[in-house]
């Protein structure tokens, strides 16, 4: 088996995967319900090649001169299973069974493929470890190309680079003079700075995963950000840090950001852990006008996007500065949000299947509601904090993206005083521990 560094971006999944087996949380799993008009034969052979067409979901990890690593095993069999289970069986069997955490350190397939049908229809589960996916993976490169274009009878565009290039590509760079500029560069902008987490005594011991959602109208969003000159995720991106700010008293506020990695126009069609996290940092000063402060954090992530080559597990390794909370703009049509595929040209819909606990760090995204608007989704953990707070949360960020868009040319320490609610941040200040 020939063997390949880990890209950075699968290094801080794996790691922790491998510290605690149990966890389930970086399962990427799916549920799709299949028309009776679907053959179930031809998508099960479709499974298959679909299956043969990513030798990536063979990967094992392995450890070789004190260095982890990663190679296809072709020894590896990955079955499509077929079960027939009522819907009450099907629910548990997904959660008892299906979405067990998959055994890393022994050298599991890290992608699961089954069929249930009910007394209603037929279901396709889809289960893939985050070591080897991310998101975009599963819709562009999974659903929209490689599963519908075998199933529809089309050619497959074919990976310009695999996972495991990629990796070579990564360990070289890192001993270029670029990295070493970006790692100064990073070192330097985050010198005597903290990274903040969220969290609350709520005395839950389970740790389960609560969510909070709250739709933004996309018309509106866009028309603003284009007339502004500004991208839609910085408007998101502003409004957070604000309320951070706030809740934190502090000026400058940092958190991590996450991104798809796909800069390369050769990586469009990659499946594998591409995604990455930047640390990101934002002042908010109040005699700035709202558009003037969110051109200014516009200008200050395409400064930590070009240094991107130095990568998070890198600066928290040096700097040991760990994010306790992840921003992540998910609502790009091309990306993860495009949570449909056709079979014989008709749509079909996955829904993904969260996990039943909770991360430890608060995450906020950005994703498409099924009308189209844009929905802000925060999760986090139930022995951290607790619902009431996730929930307001969540309708303060909101509240200050729909401020900001009625008030682009007004200062920024007008937004307190004129949203009534930003005031009861304050009240809940106490939860804040910043790490220093």
């Amino acid at each position: 088996m020939i063997l390949y560094p880990i890209l950075e971006s699968q290094k801080g999944v794996l790691l922790e995967c491998l510290e605690n087996p149990q966890v389930t949380y970086y399962n990427l799993s799916t549920i799709t319900a299949i028309p009776r008009s679907i053959s179930r034969e031809k998508l099960v052979t479709s499974l298959h090649k679909a299956i043969d067409f990513l030798p990536v979901l063979k990967t094992r990890f392995l450890t070789k001169n004190n260095k982890l690593q990663q190679g296809y095993d072709e020894n590896i069999k990955i079955n499509v299973k077929s079960h027939n289970l009522n819907h009450k069986e099907m629910t548990k069997y997904i959660q008892d069974t299906f979405l067990r955490p998959f055994d890393i350190a022994g050298g599991e397939a890290l992608a699961r493929f089954e069929l249930i049908t009910t007394e209603t229809g037929t279901f396709l589960l889809i289960n893939i470890h985050h070591t080897i996916a991310d998101a975009y993976s599963y819709s562009t490169v999974f659903f929209n190309n490689i599963l519908s274009n075998i199933y529809n009878e089309k050619d497959v565009v074919k990976e310009e680079i695999d996972l495991y290039y990629a990796s070579l590509g990564e360990d070289i760079a890192f001993h270029s003079e670029n990295y070493q500029n970006a790692k100064q560069y990073f070192q330097e902008k985050f010198a005597n700075t903290h990274f903040f987490t969220l969290e609350e005594n709520t005395g839950d011991t389970d740790g389960k995963l609560i969510i909070d959602r709250c739709g933004i109208q996309r018309t509106v969003c866009d028309n603003f950000c284009k007339e502004q000159d500004l991208r839609v995720n910085i408007l998101f991106q502003g409004a957070l840090s604000y309320v951070l700010s706030i809740l934190s008293d502090e000026e400058t506020v940092c958190y991590s950001a996450e991104y798809h990695g796909r800069n390369s126009t050769k990586l469009k069609t990659t499946f594998g852990m591409i995604e990455k996290s930047l640390p990101a940092i934002t002042t908010v000063k109040k005699d700035m006008t709202i558009i003037g402060y969110l051109k200014n954090i516009q200008s200050e992530m395409k400064e930590i996007t070009r240094n991107s080559l130095y990568p998070f597990t890198h600066f928290y390794n040096d700097t040991h500065h760990d994010a306790g909370l992840t921003f992540n703009f998910r609502a790009i049509d091309s990306i993860a949000s495009k949570q449909k595929f056709f079979l014989e040209d008709k749509p079909l819909e996955y829904l993904w299947i969260h996990p039943q606990m909770g991360r430890n760090y608060l995450i906020v995204n950005v994703d498409f509601t099924k009308e189209g608007n844009y929905c802000i989704i925060t999760e986090y953990n139930s022995s951290l904090m607790k619902q009431d707070t996730l929930n307001f949360l969540t309708y303060t960020i909101a509240k200050v993206i729909n401020y900001m868009l009625k008030h682009p040319d007004t200062t920024i320490n007008h937004l307190e005083q004129d949203i009534l609610e930003i005031s009861h941040l304050k009240d809940i200040r106490h939860i804040i521990h910043l790490e220093e």
